[in-house]
């Protein structure tokens, strides 16, 4: 067989629906490849770099390729992939058309600041040679912005208590992302009737300011509490409150309550009286 001498300009152009985008949200990459000959190219593959657009799983989706002498084969088109390379191979590519390659995807941003995220795409015929292999690449760069879904956890212990008991309160904040929530704060304002008695043990990191023990309602703290005998046959009612300097998702889910029953002392009186002497000399 003598070798194949044809050659085929295969010029590859990429464009993004935004030069922006949210972490989360999809948008849409358009890659043309235009065959400027002299001759027809035949296995044209056209592949787009993801892993280096980073993003998260479940995020491509709509995966197609058109040209007018037959449309590509395309892996993957979506579904649960993280980072795959996605790649369509078109039959035929005859001189002067042009493949067309679209794709929706979600770039991905872990981290608290705003990204840039770069993306590249190259053409290759497998069969014909391309005398202008310099105009077979191009890369795009994406700016994604970081977004956070911080929520609030609040529990008590016991739920139900007597006056001069201590009530024990768990608060916490989580963050489901997808990117890292900055200056998170839980501010817990001590309900009415009831006094700070002592901070517990503090996970993950972080630090707690708290009032003095014995000071009562509008303070801030993580903390055991002791209702008062105003509490008495009422419930007490306490919320926590998160919040962060990120940009939310949800904001719905910041804040949690906890509730416990106070019921009146108990009392048990016990009198004894014993004399110093008996029987009493008279």
């Amino acid at each position: 067989n003598e070798p194949n001498t044809d050659l085929a300009d295969l010029v590859i152009n990429k464009t993004a629906s935004s030069a922006s985008t949210v972490v989360g949200d999809y948008m849409t990459y358009t890659i043309t490849v235009t065959n400027n000959g002299p001759d027809d190219a035949t296995k044209v593959v056209i592949t787009d770099y993801m892993r280096d657009l980073i993003y998260v799983a479940n995020s491509l989706r709509n995966v197609t390729g058109t040209a007018p002498s037959g449309n590509a084969t395309c892996t993957p088109t979506g579904g649960a992939y993280i980072n795959p390379d996605v790649v369509c191979t078109f039959p035929l590519l005859k001189v002067g058309e042009t493949a067309t390659m679209t794709m929706e995807v979600k770039p991905n941003n872990t981290t608290a600041a705003t990204k840039a995220r770069t993306n590249k795409a190259t053409v290759e015929s497998k069969d014909v040679a391309d005398p202008k292999s310099a105009n077979n690449t191009m890369t795009i760069t994406t700016t994604v912005e970081p977004r956070v879904d911080v929520t609030a956890g609040k529990s008590v212990a016991p739920a139900t208590v007597h006056v001069g008991e201590p009530l024990s309160y768990t608060i916490s904040a989580s963050n489901s992302g997808p990117s890292i929530a900055s200056n998170v704060t839980l501010t817990d304002n001590l309900p009415a009737n009831t006094s700070f008695l002592e901070m517990g043990a503090i996970s993950g990191g972080g630090s707690c300011t708290t009032p003095a023990v014995g000071v009562k309602a509008q303070q801030t703290a993580v903390y055991k509490l002791l209702p008062s005998k105003d509490a008495a046959n009422t419930t007490v009612s306490n919320t926590v409150v998160a919040a962060t300097s990120s940009v939310e998702t949800n904001t719905t889910n910041n804040s949690a309550t906890a509730q416990a029953a106070v019921l009146a002392a108990e009392l048990d009186i016990t009198v004894r009286k014993t004399d110093s002497a008996d029987p009493v000399d008279l």
